[in-house]
This record gives C-alpha cells, structure tokens and sequence, in this order.
C-alpha cells in the first residue's frame, strides 16, 4: 500500500526559531568554497571534502587542510565524501584516484590498482559515497567498507580483499549514489541498501533485489537514511531521497510519498537526508534549499525566506550541542552561479513550535499549483511576508477563460507564513482556468488545466 502526498511544502506560519553562519575564503581561512561533503566525526569536529584543495577539518577555530601540497601520500585534490568508522579510521573518497584512510596521524592510499581495477588510459573510477559495516574492515568483528562508484557499480572491502559488484553481475548496479548498512542487534544478519541511477536495490548477503518505491522500480535514489536502525530487523524507518524530487519513507511495509518537485521547481531532487537527536529530517534539495520534515510538517528553508547561502543544498551534516543542534552545509548558488563554502544553521532546541517574533522575513509568492494538469484536484501554495499591522487580506479566487469566477479558495486576513489550498474541481468541465492571489497591494495570476 502506498500513500503519495503532492509538493507537500509548508502548512503552518512558524519556524524553528534559527540563525545563520556562514565561512568562506573571504571571512575565515578556509581554503576552499567549493565544498561536495560535509561530515561530523565523532568527536564534533567537522570534515569537508572539497572538488579542487583536498581534506579540510574544521576544529571550532580553524580550518585545516590536508592536500598533496603538504602530504606526500595524497595525490588527488578533487574529494568527494568523508567516513569516520567505529574504531577512529577516516575514510576518504576521491573523485579519480581511489580510496584513502587516516588513522592515528598516518596517511593510507589504495589506487584504482589496488583495489582491482585494471582501467584504459581512458578510463577513471569515480568514487562517490561510503559505508561502513561491523565496525569498519579493520574491526576484529569481520566488518567491511561499501562503496559507490559512478558507473563502476559496488565495491566491498573486508580489510583484505577488494570484491566488485557490477551491472553485468548483480541486479542493476551500475552507478551507485548512496549506501546504508542495517545490521541486526541479535545476530549477525545485515541489509545493505544501495541507492543507484536504475534503482532501489536490497542485498541481505546472498540475494540481491530491485526494491519498488510505490511501484516504481526504476527511480534514481540519490540519498539514503535510517532512524531507528532501519525497517528490517529493529522496527525503524528508512528515508529516501530521489533525482526527481521525491522524499520517500519506507516502514517495512508501505512507502509514504512527498514530491519536492512541481512545474514551479521541476529539477528540485534531494541529494542528502540526515537526522538529529529529535528525529527531524533534513533534506538537501537542488532547488529549493534545505527542508525539514518532524513528522508534522515539511519546512523549507530557501534564500527568499531564511539566510541560507544557495538554493542547491549539496550536503549536510548535524551535530548537537546542549541548547541547539547545528546543521553545517554546503551549497552552490543558482543564481550566482559559484559555490557558498561552509553555511552553518543553528536551530534552538524547544518543544512544540516555535511562536514568538523569532520567525523568517518571508515575501509574497504564488507557486506554481501541482499536479498540472490535473484531474479533478490540485494544489496551491502561496507565501504571505511580515506586514506592518501583522496581518493582511487574503483573496485566492479561481476564474474560467471567460474570467467568471468559479470558486474562491481563500477570503480572510492571514499572517506571516505559507500556505496550502487544495482546490477539487469534481464539477467543473475540462479545460484552462485561472488563479489570482490578492493580499495587500500584491497581485499574481497563474493558469492551470484541467483535464478530466
């Protein structure tokens, strides 16, 4: 059973109340602002792989940079993800020339070599994301390392043996994007979740599967989370992420469906989900920010509304202090076109909904309603600023061609936030209509179909 709920952004009028940081090569001495991953370790020190200087470790006072400049191991510049596993090995991707790890101050390289690859001249692995089992492959439990390649498919290392797992041996793994290990607290079964261009795919060990997102088993899965150690043996969800803007919960039983992208923001995929100690889910879209989902509500936080750097969320990371959890991100400017460094969100930790003055300068706005074309519903968003007298009249009227008007959705005096209005068009005859939001002095119209 599936339930699907279409571009689900914001229902209510309040955020968490937050505040913005934000670290560049022009403010701090960070050596880069084209940041690809951001990573908390254990200890809360923040790692960044960056596409042109190398490692860079932020300590709370400075930055770091590890780089072949400085480190005679490293031969790569361009990085691509950051892994900490559990007995204090960091593990490090890089775009083109294989794996590297750090521990207790020493530097480790695995060339595409050795790892088993034997590539043309014209050829490159290209590492993308990672994952740990059991502890990592130097444990003394037998774990494993898991990594995703862009068209070279599953690579597993067991701290011995490198094996590959490609599309002409397993179901559909070609690129992989994401990974997430499930393992069972009472024995030694485990899942690994692989998140590729051609879809969903479960390995449990021995079988491999192409897992259905509400039916479809061809969805391009960008990101991949678990609260609760996962669906299969502890009772948990899993959340995923897709290219075509689809933020997904999976229960073990049923799929819950919401669609980031419309006809308004049709290339807002989500790239990353990561979860804090409150089980809030933050979601790195390409579009439209950073969003936020408690169980309640979807909240996005995008630059016509907060004080976030770029509307392309790269990736996220969280770590939690005692009076408030802080998501460090990196993002790219779609309308600057450069990227943004290091952005830093602190959100105060409160019960319930934040309700005092502390709340985001939003501006009016008239979304594209979805789905269009649309039969015999759809829905409309709209966002109302902050006024001088605190509140303003609302008219959202919808008219024919002939510019009679056919219903109207909203009439009443509204404040700060955005909104959602379904509109049922069960009586009306297909064709095109119009959509008028009034409020104040602001006026927008759009069209939309209706095709029965």
């Amino acid at each position: 059973m599936k339930k699907i709920l279409f571009f689900l952004f914001v229902f209510i009028n309040s955020f968490y109340a937050q505040s913005w940081h934000y670290f560049t090569t022009a403010n701090s001495n960070i050596p880069s602002d084209y940041l690809l991953n951001v990573y908390v370790d254990n200890a809360g020190d923040v790692w960044t792989a960056t596409g042109d200087t190398g490692i860079v470790k932020y300590s709370g006072t400075n930055f770091y940079c590890y780089n072949a400049s400085d480190i005679d191991v490293i031969k790569d510049q361009h990085f691509s993800s950051v892994l900490e596993d559990e007995n204090s090995y960091y593990w490090f991707t890089s775009e083109y020339g294989g794996i590297y790890y750090l521990h207790n101050g020493q530097w480790h390289h695995f060339a595409p070599k050795d790892m088993g690859f034997d590539l043309g001249p014209y050829e490159s692995l290209i590492l993308r994301t990672l994952a740990v089992q059991n502890g990592g492959p130097f444990s003394q439990s037998g774990g494993a390392l898991w990594i995703g390649a862009y068209n070279n498919g599953l690579i597993k290392f067991d701290g011995h043996t490198w094996k590959h797992y490609g599309y002409t041996n397993v179901v559909s793994v070609h690129s992989v994007y994401s990974i997430a290990v499930e393992e069972s607290q009472t024995d030694t079964n485990y899942v690994i979740w692989i998140g590729t261009s051609n879809g969903l795919i479960k390995y449990d060990g021995t079988n491999w599967s192409l897992v259905k997102i509400a039916g479809d088993s061809t969805a391009w899965v960008n990101a991949i989370a678990l609260e609760d150690g996962g669906p299969t043996f502890n009772g948990g969800k899993m959340y995923v992420g897709t290219e075509y803007g689809q933020f997904c919960i999976y229960d073990g039983n049923q799929w819950e469906i919401f669609n980031l992208a419309d006809a308004y923001n049709p290339n807002n995929s989500v790239n990353a989900i990561v979860i804090d100690a409150s089980k809030r889910k933050w979601i790195a879209t390409s579009d439209e920010g950073l969003g936020m989902y408690d169980g309640k509500q979807l909240l996005l936080y995008y630059k016509e509304n907060s004080g976030i750097a770029g509307n392309q969320v790269i990736s996220v990371a969280v770590r939690e202090q005692g009076d408030s959890t802080e998501l460090f991100m990196s993002c790219f400017d779609n309308t600057e076109h450069n990227y943004t460094g290091l952005t830093l969100m602190r959100v105060e930790k409160i019960t319930g909904v934040e309700t005092s003055n502390k709340k985001l300068n939003y501006s009016f706005r008239l979304s594209q309603n979805y789905p269009n074309p649309f039969n015999p519903s759809t829905t409309i968003n709209y966002s109302v600023p902050a006024t001088k007298k605190g509140a303003v009249n609302v008219k959202l009227v919808v008219y024919d061609v002939l510019g009679k008007e056919v219903a109207t959705l909203v009439n009443e005096t509204q404040t700060q936030g955005n909104y959602s209005v379904k509109f049922n068009a069960q009586n009306l005859s297909s064709g095109l209509y119009f959509y008028k939001l009034q409020a104040g002095n602001f006026v927008a119209t759009k069209k939309m179909m209706l095709l029965k």
